[in-house]
Protein backbone atom coordinates (compact mmCIF):
# COMPACT_ATOMS: atom_id res chain seq x y z
CA UNK A 1 0.00 0.00 0.00
CA UNK A 2 1.15 3.45 -0.96
CA UNK A 3 1.77 5.31 2.20
CA UNK A 4 -0.33 8.39 3.07
CA UNK A 5 0.05 11.25 4.72
CA UNK A 6 -3.11 11.92 5.89
CA UNK A 7 -3.72 15.76 5.98
CA UNK A 8 -7.46 15.99 5.83
CA UNK A 9 -7.58 20.46 5.28
CA UNK A 10 -4.66 22.37 6.48
CA UNK A 11 -5.11 22.09 9.92
CA UNK A 12 -7.77 20.91 13.04
CA UNK A 13 -9.26 24.86 12.71
CA UNK A 14 -10.57 24.46 9.06
CA UNK A 15 -11.92 21.00 10.31
CA UNK A 16 -13.61 22.52 13.27
CA UNK A 17 -14.59 25.44 10.56
CA UNK A 18 -16.17 23.01 7.95
CA UNK A 19 -18.11 21.25 11.01
CA UNK A 20 -18.96 24.65 12.03
CA UNK A 21 -20.53 25.49 8.67
CA UNK A 22 -22.52 22.43 8.06
CA UNK A 23 -24.37 23.16 11.44
CA UNK A 24 -24.97 26.80 10.52
CA UNK A 25 -26.35 25.36 7.27
CA UNK A 26 -28.84 23.29 8.80
CA UNK A 27 -29.82 25.90 11.37
CA UNK A 28 -30.72 28.26 8.44
CA UNK A 29 -32.88 25.86 7.02
CA UNK A 30 -34.64 25.25 10.49
CA UNK A 31 -35.35 29.11 10.44
CA UNK A 32 -36.64 28.74 6.97
CA UNK A 33 -39.14 26.24 7.74
CA UNK A 34 -40.11 27.99 10.64
CA UNK A 35 -41.16 31.19 9.20
CA UNK A 36 -42.37 29.80 6.26
CA UNK A 37 -46.54 29.97 6.71
CA UNK A 38 -47.41 28.14 3.47
CA UNK A 39 -49.54 25.51 4.55
CA UNK A 40 -47.10 23.04 2.56
CA UNK A 41 -43.66 23.10 2.68
CA UNK A 42 -42.67 20.19 0.12
CA UNK A 43 -39.70 22.63 -1.15
CA UNK A 44 -38.36 21.23 1.90
CA UNK A 45 -38.44 17.64 1.37
CA UNK A 46 -34.83 17.02 0.58
CA UNK A 47 -33.25 18.24 3.46
CA UNK A 48 -30.89 21.03 4.28
CA UNK A 49 -28.55 20.53 1.57
CA UNK A 50 -28.82 23.73 0.08
CA UNK A 51 -28.04 25.71 3.19
CA UNK A 52 -24.83 23.89 3.85
CA UNK A 53 -23.68 24.07 0.84
CA UNK A 54 -24.00 28.18 0.65
CA UNK A 55 -22.50 28.37 4.32
CA UNK A 56 -19.53 25.82 3.26
CA UNK A 57 -19.04 28.17 -0.15
CA UNK A 58 -18.73 31.13 1.43
CA UNK A 59 -16.59 30.20 4.75
CA UNK A 60 -13.82 28.24 2.53
CA UNK A 61 -14.24 29.87 -1.27
CA UNK A 62 -11.50 31.88 -0.53
CA UNK A 63 -8.58 29.12 0.53
CA UNK A 64 -10.14 26.32 -1.96
CA UNK A 65 -11.46 26.23 -5.61
CA UNK A 66 -15.01 25.23 -4.73
CA UNK A 67 -17.91 24.04 -7.76
CA UNK A 68 -20.91 21.94 -7.88
CA UNK A 69 -21.64 18.63 -9.66
CA UNK A 70 -24.75 18.09 -10.34
CA UNK A 71 -26.22 14.80 -11.39
CA UNK A 72 -29.84 13.30 -12.05
CA UNK A 73 -31.30 17.20 -10.76
CA UNK A 74 -29.05 16.79 -7.09
CA UNK A 75 -26.54 18.94 -7.12
CA UNK A 76 -23.43 18.54 -4.30
CA UNK A 77 -19.98 21.05 -3.67
CA UNK A 78 -16.62 20.13 -4.17
CA UNK A 79 -13.66 21.47 -2.20
CA UNK A 80 -10.20 21.63 -4.19
CA UNK A 81 -6.71 22.28 -2.61
CA UNK A 82 -4.79 23.11 -5.51
CA UNK A 83 -1.72 23.26 -3.51
CA UNK A 84 -2.28 19.46 -2.35
CA UNK A 85 -4.53 18.16 -5.19
CA UNK A 86 -7.02 16.79 -3.13
CA UNK A 87 -10.56 17.27 -3.40
CA UNK A 88 -13.23 17.48 -0.76
CA UNK A 89 -16.80 16.35 -1.97
CA UNK A 90 -19.64 16.80 0.78
CA UNK A 91 -22.94 14.68 0.32
CA UNK A 92 -25.42 13.62 3.21
CA UNK A 93 -24.70 10.54 4.77
CA UNK A 94 -27.86 9.06 3.65
CA UNK A 95 -26.65 9.29 0.23
CA UNK A 96 -23.09 7.45 0.64
CA UNK A 97 -24.67 4.45 2.57
CA UNK A 98 -26.81 4.03 -0.48
CA UNK A 99 -24.40 3.61 -3.27
CA UNK A 100 -22.02 1.47 -1.06
CA UNK A 101 -25.29 -0.80 0.02
CA UNK A 102 -26.75 -1.33 -3.61
CA UNK A 103 -26.52 -4.67 -5.09
CA UNK A 104 -23.86 -5.57 -7.09
CA UNK A 105 -24.51 -5.96 -10.90
CA UNK A 106 -22.57 -7.63 -13.37
CA UNK A 107 -23.33 -5.19 -16.41
CA UNK A 108 -24.23 -1.99 -14.95
CA UNK A 109 -25.98 0.61 -17.42
CA UNK A 110 -24.83 3.23 -15.16
CA UNK A 111 -21.93 4.51 -12.72
CA UNK A 112 -22.76 6.71 -9.91
CA UNK A 113 -20.39 9.75 -9.28
CA UNK A 114 -19.39 8.24 -6.08
CA UNK A 115 -17.50 5.46 -8.44
CA UNK A 116 -15.87 8.27 -10.17
CA UNK A 117 -14.28 9.84 -7.11
CA UNK A 118 -13.38 6.05 -5.43
CA UNK A 119 -11.36 5.22 -8.82
CA UNK A 120 -9.06 8.28 -7.95
CA UNK A 121 -7.90 6.86 -5.14
CA UNK A 122 -7.19 3.35 -6.99
CA UNK A 123 -3.23 4.02 -6.75
CA UNK A 124 -3.79 4.11 -3.09
CA UNK A 125 -5.08 0.37 -2.57
CA UNK A 126 -3.19 -2.48 -1.35
CA UNK A 127 -1.38 -4.88 -3.50
CA UNK A 128 -3.69 -7.67 -4.94
CA UNK A 129 -2.91 -10.74 -3.29
CA UNK A 130 -1.96 -13.35 -6.06
CA UNK A 131 -4.29 -15.59 -7.42
CA UNK A 132 -4.10 -19.13 -7.63
CA UNK A 133 -5.66 -23.16 -8.38
CA UNK A 134 -9.59 -22.78 -9.62
CA UNK A 135 -9.66 -18.99 -8.65
CA UNK A 136 -7.18 -17.88 -10.79
CA UNK A 137 -9.43 -19.60 -13.70
CA UNK A 138 -12.47 -17.56 -12.53
CA UNK A 139 -10.43 -14.25 -12.42
CA UNK A 140 -9.94 -15.10 -15.86
CA UNK A 141 -13.03 -15.72 -17.07
CA UNK A 142 -14.36 -12.28 -15.47
CA UNK A 143 -11.33 -10.26 -16.52
CA UNK A 144 -13.69 -8.98 -19.56
CA UNK A 145 -16.38 -8.24 -17.00
CA UNK A 146 -14.00 -6.03 -14.90
CA UNK A 147 -12.55 -4.19 -17.94
CA UNK A 148 -16.18 -3.34 -19.44
CA UNK A 149 -16.75 -1.95 -15.88
CA UNK A 150 -13.55 0.10 -15.47
CA UNK A 151 -14.01 1.73 -19.02
CA UNK A 152 -17.55 2.98 -17.84
CA UNK A 153 -15.74 4.24 -14.73
CA UNK A 154 -13.11 5.64 -16.16
CA UNK A 155 -15.85 7.80 -18.77
CA UNK A 156 -17.35 8.35 -15.46
CA UNK A 157 -14.41 9.85 -14.38
CA UNK A 158 -14.15 12.29 -17.21
CA UNK A 159 -17.41 13.43 -16.70
CA UNK A 160 -17.28 14.18 -13.03
CA UNK A 161 -13.89 15.52 -12.96
CA UNK A 162 -12.83 16.92 -16.61
CA UNK A 163 -9.47 18.12 -16.16
CA UNK A 164 -9.20 18.23 -12.47
CA UNK A 165 -5.83 17.63 -11.63
CA UNK A 166 -6.43 15.11 -8.28
CA UNK A 167 -4.44 13.10 -6.34
CA UNK A 168 -6.75 11.99 -3.32
CA UNK A 169 -10.63 12.35 -2.58
CA UNK A 170 -12.12 12.59 0.24
CA UNK A 171 -15.69 11.96 0.88
CA UNK A 172 -17.27 14.13 3.95
CA UNK A 173 -20.66 12.86 4.88
CA UNK A 174 -23.18 14.31 7.65
CA UNK A 175 -26.77 12.67 8.83
CA UNK A 176 -29.30 15.06 9.74
CA UNK A 177 -31.69 14.06 12.55
CA UNK A 178 -35.04 16.41 13.16
CA UNK A 179 -32.98 19.97 13.07
CA UNK A 180 -29.84 18.32 14.41
CA UNK A 181 -26.59 17.38 12.90
CA UNK A 182 -25.78 14.43 14.92
CA UNK A 183 -22.56 12.93 12.82
CA UNK A 184 -19.97 14.06 10.35
CA UNK A 185 -17.68 11.68 8.96
CA UNK A 186 -14.51 11.64 6.38
CA UNK A 187 -13.50 8.27 4.61
CA UNK A 188 -11.01 8.15 1.41
CA UNK A 189 -13.02 5.21 -0.33
CA UNK A 190 -10.66 2.52 -2.04
CA UNK A 191 -11.19 2.22 -5.74
CA UNK A 192 -13.89 -0.64 -4.90
CA UNK A 193 -16.12 1.36 -3.17
CA UNK A 194 -18.07 -1.51 -1.58
CA UNK A 195 -15.22 -2.03 0.52
CA UNK A 196 -13.38 -1.27 3.75
CA UNK A 197 -12.29 2.90 3.35
CA UNK A 198 -8.62 3.44 3.57
CA UNK A 199 -9.23 5.91 5.46
CA UNK A 200 -12.06 7.10 7.80
CA UNK A 201 -12.08 9.55 10.47
CA UNK A 202 -15.56 10.63 12.82
CA UNK A 203 -15.63 14.31 13.53
CA UNK A 204 -18.86 13.99 15.12
CA UNK A 205 -17.46 15.00 17.96
CA UNK A 206 -16.56 18.38 16.86
CA UNK A 207 -20.57 18.77 16.67
CA UNK A 208 -21.16 21.43 19.30
CA UNK A 209 -25.09 21.38 19.87
CA UNK A 210 -27.36 24.77 19.19
CA UNK A 211 -30.46 24.67 21.39
CA UNK A 212 -32.86 26.77 19.47
CA UNK A 213 -34.93 28.63 22.83
CA UNK A 214 -38.05 27.97 21.75
CA UNK A 215 -37.66 24.61 20.87
CA UNK A 216 -35.68 23.82 24.49
CA UNK A 217 -38.80 25.16 25.98
CA UNK A 218 -41.19 22.67 24.18
CA UNK A 219 -38.65 20.09 25.39
CA UNK A 220 -38.83 21.15 28.74
CA UNK A 221 -42.24 21.59 29.71
CA UNK A 222 -44.14 18.99 31.09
Amino acid sequence: MIPLTLTTFHNDEEKVKFVDAILAGTRLNYDKRKQDQGITKNKYRNGNSDEVNQVVYEQFREDYHVDVYAENGYEHIRLYARDTRQLYVLIREGTYREQVEARETLYPQTIHYLNAYAYMNRHQRRAPFEVIGQLAFFDIEHNDIRSSKEALIQQKVKEVLGELDVDRVYIITYEVMGNHVISVQVRIPGSDLKGRPIFEEDWSYLIVPHIDSEEHRSMVQP
